[in-house]
């Protein structure tokens, strides 16, 4: 394998080991056994699905970041919302410890989740609260 494309998989290793599998695959839109035949040189890692990935991860990016060395100067941070996500460091937090979950207990978190966000609507859809709100709020200045 030549120089070039031992970079793109030491860098996608990179990413693989940061964002898990799964994300990486996703954000890359390949399948995770696709990334993985990549990693471990069954399968070809040319230009074309270099920079394609590239695109798919993160558009804002400069094409070639997957060439880049790893003593470059490192690239900003992927775009949350070019992926269609704005996550805190909270929410990011939140997502960590729920993808080291097992299945049923991510099963559990997310039923959970629905009925909190379920009740979160109903009571702001209901006036009285919004009155509550704004008397907390006067009562503070």
């Amino acid at each position: 394998m030549n120089e070039l494309a031992e970079l793109r998989k030491a860098n996608l290793r990179a990413i693989v080991e940061r964002d898990g599998l799964t994300s990486a695959a996703r954000r890359f839109q390949k399948p995770d056994r696709q990334l993985n035949d990549m990693l471990a040189g069954r399968k070809s890692f040319g230009e074309k699905v270099a920079r394609a990935m590239e695109r798919s991860y993160d558009p804002s990016l400069p094409p070639g970041w997957l060439d880049l060395p790893p003593d470059a100067p490192p690239l900003p941070e992927p775009s949350n919302v070019s992926a269609g996500l704005a996550l805190s460091p909270a929410e990011r937090a939140l997502i960590d410890a729920y993808r080291l979950m097992a299945s049923a207990d991510q099963e559990e978190i997310k039923r959970l989740a629905e009925e909190k966000a379920k009740r979160t609507r109903e009571l702001l859809s209901d006036p009285r609260v919004h009155e509550l709100l704004r008397e907390i709020e006067q009562r503070k200045k």
